[in-house]
């Protein structure tokens, strides 16, 4: 029996990119600011920014590479993913989402 697969828009994948990418540079600019000691923070705040820092690196990556696949694609064309591939969007796409809720060493993504 075959893999699941699921049809998603381009402009959904797009709007889910044009969300995050902001987010990945906020995370990222704290994650340089913990390296060299401007921000200080626990080693379980270290570990979740990493977490946060490494989904939304595997997101761009990953929408990078489908956006250059499907460069010559309209945003209102389907494109059929893998099943699991599609989850692993959803769950990486919703751990980043919840680094906008979430406050280390007393700081928000936002505030920072």
């Amino acid at each position: 029996m075959g893999e699941k697969e699921i049809e998603v828009k381009v402009s959904v994948l797009k709007s889910i990119y044009n969300a995050m990418i902001p987010l990945h540079y906020r995370l990222n600019s704290l994650l340089e600011d913990v390296v060299v000691n401007r921000v200080l923070l626990s080693e379980t705040d270290r570990s979740v920014l990493l977490d946060y820092c490494s989904c939304s690196g595997a997101l761009k990556v990953l929408f990078e590479d489908y956006f250059e696949r499907f460069s010559e694609i309209n945003e209102a064309t389907k494109i059929i993913l893998p099943y699991k591939e599609y989850i692993t969007i959803m769950s990486l796409s919703r751990t980043v989402e919840h680094a906008t809720k979430t406050t280390l060493g007393g700081l928000s993504i936002q505030e920072h």
